[in-house]
C-alpha cells in the first residue's frame, strides 16, 4: 500500500526519476547508511515473497560460454494486507484462520502445509530443487517445513537433532520460507554518495519499525515541524549491529545531525517523485508457478497445482484477466527457453554484480548500476527476470 500522509506511515504496522535506483547492500558492507528521505515520496509498505531462481545468461567476454547462477528474487504478493497480517493465525489443527484468496505463492505454501498435516509428505521432504549453478554452493534445496515456516527459530533440542539427521541446519531454516514478509520501500539520497542521485532502499520490517519510532520521537520532542523529516529534512542513520544477541536489536535508526543538508541533496530530495512501479507491481503468477512446478520434486508434483491457480473469487478472476494465460510448459535445462518464457537479453551487469539485463534495460535490477547504451541480446533461463528485484540479503 502507498501511504498518503506521514501519519499513515507512522501508524502502519506489521515516469521514473532519472536517478532512482536500488541501493546495494549496506548492512554487511559498512554496517551503516546515512540517508535523507525524499520529501515528496513517503515510504511504501510492500509484502515480498522471496524465491530462488536459476538464471542462465551468455558470458559477454566469451559468447560461446554460458553462465549460471541461483539468485533470490523478490515477488510482490497479490494478497490483501488484511489477510497477510493474519497469515500466522491458525486453528488448533494447524489450518489458517484467514486462508489466502488471490496469491498463488500463498496458496502453494498453504497446500504444502496441509499436505504435512494430512501426512502426505514429511516436513523434512525436499519440495523444490534449484540446481545447475556454476557455483555449487549457490544450489538450493527447499524443504516442506522450511518453505511453509513450520520451523521456528527456537526449536526444541529433539527437533534440532531430527532435522540435523536429514541434513537440515536449524540455524538456516529461516532462509527457506516462502511466506510473504513486510518490507518498507524508502526513497532518498545517500549523504556519502549524492552523485548517485535519488535511490531506493528496500528495508526489513524491523528497520522500518525503528525508523517509525525515531520519527515519532522526534515529532513529539521538537517544536513545530522540526521533527518531521518530510517537512524539515534531517539525516537518518540506519545501523546494522550483528554482534547484538537479540534479533530485534540488530537494526537501529537514529537522527544524525552531524551532517548538514547540502544544496545538491536538497535539490534531489525535493525534486520529482520517482516511479516505484518496478518495486511494487505484483508478480506474474503464470510464469512463477510454471517455473516452480518445473523445479518441484516428485512429492511436490502431487500437489493440486491447478487448484492453486484456479479462481475462487472475483479478485482472482480479475487478476487472471489482466495477465497472460498460464502456459503449462516444461522449460528445458538448456540455454534456449520456450518462446512463452523467453525475453531478449543483453550483456549482464559489469562485475562483480553479473546480473542478467534485458535488451535496452538502462538500470541493473540487482545492484542498480546505470548504463547509457542498450546491451546486445542474449538468452534467459527458467523464467522472465528482466524486471526482477534480486535480493542479496538472503543466501541464494
Amino acid at each position: 500500500m502507498a501511504f498518503q500522509t506521514v501519519e499513515e506511515f507512522l501508524n502502519h504496522r506489521g515516469s521514473e526519476g532519472s536517478g532512482s535506483k536500488k541501493l546495494k547492500s549496506w548492512a554487511k558492507e559498512k554496517g551503516f547508511l546515512n540517508f535523507w528521505l525524499h520529501t515528496k515520496q513517503l515510504p511504501t509498505a510492500v509484502w515480498y515473497h522471496r524465491i530462488p531462481e536459476l538464471v542462465i545468461r551468455t558470458d559477454k567476454d566469451d559468447p560461446t560460454r554460458t553462465l549460471r547462477n541461483v539468485w533470490g528474487r523478490q515477488h510482490a504478493c497479490w494478497e490483501d494486507e488484511s489477510i497477510l497480517k493474519k497469515q500466522r493465525f491458525r486453528t488448533a489443527d494447524g489450518y489458517r484462520e484467514h486462508p489466502p484468496k488471490s496469491c498463488g505463492l500463498c496458496r502453494l505454501a498453504e497446500a504444502i502445509r496441509e499436505a504435512i498435516i494430512a501426512k502426505e509428505m514429511k516436513d523434512t521432504d525436499v519440495v523444490f530443487e534449484f540446481t545447475g549453478s556454476d557455483k555449487p554452493e549457490e544450489n538450493v534445496h527447499l524443504h516442506a517445513g522450511g518453505f511453509t515456516s513450520l520451523w521456528k527459530r527456537d526449536l526444541e533440542k529433539a527437533d534440532v537433532e531430527r532435522l540435523a539427521a536429514s541434513g537440515i541446519y536449524a540455524s538456516k531454516v529461516w532462509s527457506e520460507t516462502a511466506l510473504a514478509k513486510l518490507n518498507y520501500v524508502f526513497v532518498g539520497v545517500v549523504h556519502d554518495d549524492p552523485a548517485s542521485g535519488v535511490q531506493v532502499a528496500i528495508q526489513t520490517q524491523l528497520l522500518g519499525d525503528k525508523v517509525k519510532k525515531l520519527i515519532n520521537d522526534e515529532i513529539a520532542s521538537k517544536p513545530g515541524n522540526l521533527g518531521n523529516p518530510f517537512l524539515s529534512p534531517y539525516c537518518i542513520q540506519f545501523l546494522y549491529r550483528p554482534e547484538e544477541k537479540k534479533f530485534d536489536e540488530k537494526y537501529h535508526a537514529r537522527r544524525f545531525d552531524k551532517y548538514a543538508i547540502t544544496p545538491e541533496i536538497e535539490r534531489l530530495i525535493t525534486g520529482d517523485r520517482p516511479d516505484l512501479s518496478r518495486y511494487l507491481d505484483r508478480f506474474n503468477q503464470a510464469e512463477v508457478l510454471a517455473a516452480l512446478e518445473k523445479r518441484a520434486t516428485p512429492v511436490a508434483k502431487k500437489l493440486p497445482w491447478d487448484k492453486l491457480w484456479s479462481p475462487s473469487d472475483p479478485v482472482v478472476d480479475a487478476m487472471r484477466a489482466a495477465e497472460p494465460a498460464r502456459t503449462r510448459v516444461q522449460v528445458p535445462e538448456t540455454v534456449a527457453a520456450p518462446a512463452a518464457l523467453t525475453e531478449e537479453w543483453g550483456d549482464p551487469c559489469e562485475p562483480p554484480c553479473g546480473a542478467p539485463m534485458k535488451k535496452g534495460q538502462a538500470v541493473c535490477g540487482k545492484c542498480g548500476a546505470r548504463y547509457e547504451d542498450a546491451p546486445e541480446p542474449a538468452t534467459a533461463g527458467d523464467a522472465t527476470v528482466a524486471a526482477a528485484i534480486y535480493d542479496d540479503e538472503i543466501p541464494f
